[in-house]
């Protein structure tokens, strides 16, 4: 019997894979705002079960027993969500003008938040003006805010130039933070700007940025990219030795540019999506192209192990192209604007494509992996069907107003496995999906009324406190569930690379890698519910991962 056989034989035996399917109900429903319209644009979830939220309310927001009180028309909001439900603090920040809370991202001890504003944001609770202040070069700028996880606000700064510029994608790692957004004729990154200091230049129209800081705020360094069209940058996350940029070009790109690396992509005479991988030394190592002549949008990225998930939408048909031309694949939309979720692998190998829609505009706005499935979020207009990797249309949701939340799960190789809608008879907008232990969250948008489980057992209502509100939803496995995996390694066997998703409890603890007698083989520390490790050195053979904190089974792999 040969090496693989046998290792084989005992993952057979000593081995655990189980996968679950699982009904969720919703079983608690938060709303937050109050008399004008109010908005929640991106949240994310701790190891302890942390939910943070940010985005923007005008006038006065009731946010749990708190009341925050905007200095102008609309203000940055930032809350923190205990399990239960309760809120455990919120603030809010910004000027006299328009202002906004973009996207939030977590370390093991900060809270950072992005947002964009005009004039001056100010950050004291009650507002102050003058104290913890920034001020824009023109026009609007964007921000970047860090606080401690108490609530305390450590630091703000600012990027822009003199026109009306936004950032809208934020990536934190160990020593460094990345913004990406949209800048016009030129910008600045310093605190409090310089007028007058040019750090990049548009080609013209609007270009994308990339711009680091160090994570005491510090400004280190930006580039641009852009043509003599309007192009944005919409996404960034960082993995551990790479980081990913999505956004949207309407001409063309040239990256690497003066070097014997250049190359260039091209839109479809539209504005269509790009998706790039860069090393850490700025090197755009691959690019490639989703569109075709009607208009596409980018809204998340997800790392899934060494593969990154992109999710947007596109109207007509679009094209994802890949680095294995073969692989390159169209889509088609069954009318209006649909949704598309694809899987590139890290050379950017396009492995799959699926979308979803129907006669009306359908959009999906949030990706969380978990170690059972990939979930989707977004809104639909009348009826939105799933299709998988197959092209088989799996299931239809009817929408109970003008538009409804949906939450869709799929599996890793991009098999619908779920779907499920809620929302009243207006409006209602989901923007964030998350998943801690056995618990689902939908946060999002909704306007006078809004319905959860309508096609469960039990349903809740809730009311909002004038025009349009946010809402938190958990849902909770039925009676009938099973407790789920709480993390998944793959593939097995491996050649050079290890594959793991974790349940979000696990950030912050160390794990070890250990061969069958118990010697160590690596060690690390988890700092995201997804990432990968190099075994590329490891002789061929059976180890075990375990987290190191915990009193649980370890999971044993082949390395081949």
């Amino acid at each position: 019997m040969d090496f693989l056989n046998k290792a084989l034989l005992f993952l057979r035996f000593f081995g655990s894979f189980a996968l679950f399917s699982q009904t969720y109900q919703p079983t608690q429903l938060i709303n937050m705002g109050g008399p004008w319209n109010d908005f929640v644009k991106h949240s994310v979830v701790d190891q302890d079960g942390f939910i943070y939220a940010t985005g923007s309310f005008t006038g006065i927001a009731y946010i749990g027993s708190d009341s925050l009180l905007s200095a102008g028309n609309s203000d940055v909001f930032l809350v923190k969500i205990d399990p239960n439900g309760d809120v455990e603090w919120a603030k809010r920040a910004g000027g006299q003008s328009v202002d906004e809370g973009k996207r939030v991202v977590l370390t093991e001890s900060a809270v950072y938040v992005l947002g964009n504003f005009r004039d001056f944001a100010n950050f004291s609770n009650p507002y102050n003006y003058g104290e913890n202040q920034i001020s824009s070069l023109g026009g609007n700028d964007f921000f970047i805010a860090k606080y401690h996880k108490n609530g305390t606000f450590l630091w703000a700064k600012r990027g822009g130039g003199i026109s009306d510029d936004m950032g809208n994608g934020l990536s934190v790692s160990e020593n460094q933070i990345i913004v990406t957004g949209g800048y016009q004729y030129f910008a600045d990154f310093n605190t409090p700007p310089l007028l007058g200091n040019k750090e990049i230049e548009s080609h013209g129209g609007y270009d994308c940025f990339v711009a680091f800081y160090d994570t005491l705020g510090y400004f280190k360094e930006a580039f641009t990219l852009g043509s003599s069209e309007d192009d944005f940058g919409t996404v960034v996350l960082a993995d551990q030795t790479h980081f990913y940029l999505a956004g949207t070009f309407s001409d063309s790109i040239i990256f690497n540019e003066d070097s014997s690396f250049e190359f260039e992509i091209t839109s479809n005479y539209s504005v269509n999506v790009f998706l790039t991988k860069f090393s850490n030394s700025n090197h755009c190592m691959w690019a490639h192209t989703i569109g075709s002549a009607g208009i596409e949008t980018v809204t998340d990225l997800a790392i899934l192990g060494e593969s990154v998930l992109v999710t947007g939408t596109y109207q007509q048909t679009a094209l994802f192209t890949s680095t294995l031309s073969q692989n390159n694949k169209e889509i088609t939309s069954k009318g209006g604007v649909d949704f598309y979720l694809a899987k590139y692998q890290n050379d950017g190998v396009l492995d799959w494509v699926v979308n979803g829609g129907g006669a009306n505009d359908d959009l999906s706005n949030s990706i969380f992996v978990t170690p059972t499935e990939i979930l989707i979020c977004g809104h639909f207009s009348n009826t939105i069907t799933f299709d998988d990797v197959l092209n088989y249309e799996l299931n239809s949701l009817t929408s109970s107003g003008f538009s409804d939340i949906f939450i869709a799960s799929f599996g890793y190789n991009g098999a619908f496995k779920w779907g499920r809608k809620d929302g009243g008879t207006s409006i209602d907008f989901g923007t964030s999906v998350l998943k801690y232990k056995n618990n689902l969250f939908c946060l999002g948008n909704f306007n006078l009324f809004s319905r959860f489980g309508e096609d469960d057992d039990t349903f809740i209502d809730i009311v909002s406190k004038g025009g349009i509100d946010l809402f938190i939803t958990k849902y909770s496995l039925d009676g009938n569930g099973i407790g789920e995996i709480q993390y998944k390694i793959f593939p097995n066997p491996c050649f050079s690379h290890l594959n793991i998703v974790l349940d979000p409890s696990f950030m912050g603890e160390e794990y070890g890698i250990y061969d069958l007698v118990g010697k160590c083989m690596s060690r690390g520390k988890i700092v995201s519910n997804s990432f990968f490790v190099d075994v590329s050195s490891y002789s061929s053979g059976v180890y075990i991962f375990k987290p190191s904190k915990r009193r649980m089974k370890g999971a044993q792999f082949i390395k081949l």
